[in-house]
This record gives C-alpha cells, sequence and structure tokens, in this order.
C-alpha cells in the first residue's frame, strides 16, 4: 500500500527527533518508577496534555491533516479506512497502582489523551476509529498480566510480546471483520 510509506516516513522523522532530543536532555535524568518509565521525556508528558507550544499544536495539526488526507484518497478508490491507535507502555501495565505512580511522576492527568484526540478527530470527520490502548488497558487489569516486554529483558517496556500480539490481532480482526460484514449488508 503506497500510504504505508507515508505513516513510516512519518514515524522516521519523529524517531530521528525524539533521538536527537533524547541526547540534548539526557534521558538518564528523568524519573523512573519501580525501575519503569517511559524513554522518551520530555515528549511522553507533552503528547498527553493539550499542546501549550507552536511545535506541538503543529505536529498535531500535521498529524490531522495526514489521517485526513489518507482518508479521502482510500475513500476515492472505493476502499474502507480504519485508524488504529496502539498502546502505550504505561497504559497497558497491568498494576493500576504503579500506573498512578508512573503518571504522578511525570505530571501526566490524561495518559489517553492521545488516543482520544485521534478518535474525537475520526469521529468528527466520519473517520472510522479503534483504540487499542484502552483494550489494552481492561486486558491487562483483568488478566494481571503484560502486554509489553519480555521476561529476559523487562516486562512492561517495550514491544508488545506474545499476548500484547495476540489481543492485537484478536482485535483488529474482529474490527475489520465487522466493518467488511456491514459493508457486504449495506448497513
Amino acid at each position: 500500500i503506497p500510504w504505508s510509506r507515508v505513516v513510516q516516513v512519518v514515524k522516521r522523522v519523529k524517531d530521528v527527533m525524539v533521538q536527537g532530543r533524547r541526547r540534548s536532555h539526557g534521558v538518564e535524568n528523568y524519573p523512573h518508577v519501580d525501575g519503569f518509565g517511559p524513554t522518551d521525556l520530555p515528549e511522553y508528558a507533552q503528547v498527553c496534555q493539550p499542546p501549550t507550544d507552536p511545535e506541538w499544536k503543529e505536529a498535531w495539526h500535521i498529524t490531522e491533516g495526514l489521517i485526513e488526507q489518507i482518508h479521502e484518497e482510500v475513500a476515492n478508490k472505493g476502499a474502507q479506512f480504519l485508524v488504529v491507535t496502539i498502546d502505550d507502555e504505561v497504559q497497558s501495565l497491568p498494576d493500576p497502582e504503579l500506573r498512578e505512580r508512573v503518571l504522578k511522576a511525570y505530571g501526566i492527568h490524561d495518559m489517553f489523551y492521545p488516543n482520544d484526540r485521534i478518535g474525537d478527530f475520526c469521529g468528527r470527520n466520519g473517520i472510522q476509529f479503534l483504540d487499542l490502548g484502552h483494550v489494552f488497558e481492561a486486558w491487562a487489569v483483568e488478566h494481571h498480566a503484560y502486554l509489553n516486554g519480555f521476561p529476559n529483558i523487562h516486562l512492561g517496556m517495550g514491544h508488545w510480546n506474545e499476548s500484547g500480539h495476540k489481543l492485537a490481532g484478536e482485535t483488529m480482526a474482529a474490527r475489520v471483520c465487522g466493518i467488511l460484514q456491514a459493508d457486504s449488508t449495506g448497513h
């Protein structure tokens, strides 16, 4: 899909910017709680709140513009478009008390701000949306299990583990099947 290249380029630019900021801000100086903490600070705290500076306002404007542009291109080709937001490490911690301590340490009041903002944008623009963040949080708490990380590295941090991939795959498959079924019946 040609549009996946657009998303890959946007992600690569963000990764390069984050790496540069990590070096300039000294990540090792940011607080970690019980050995856990996001590595992209101050970006993590900034993305979890309404933007106040011009750079973050522009970043959100570009993000929403890209989503709308991709939606229009997909619709023009007669295809379905679904935006999926994934979890971040804090959202899917199975221990609500640890999650609250991490959020407090970083001064974060709404860990779902980015997911909810994209969801609201999609809703206002007639774009189908699936938020894995809320799904992962509920599953992790209910099953008292980590969806990110591995026992030999660090549970709760990094890439999805087997359980995370399974939950994401099942959730997205169910949503896509629902969309296709509704499309085939005209609902």
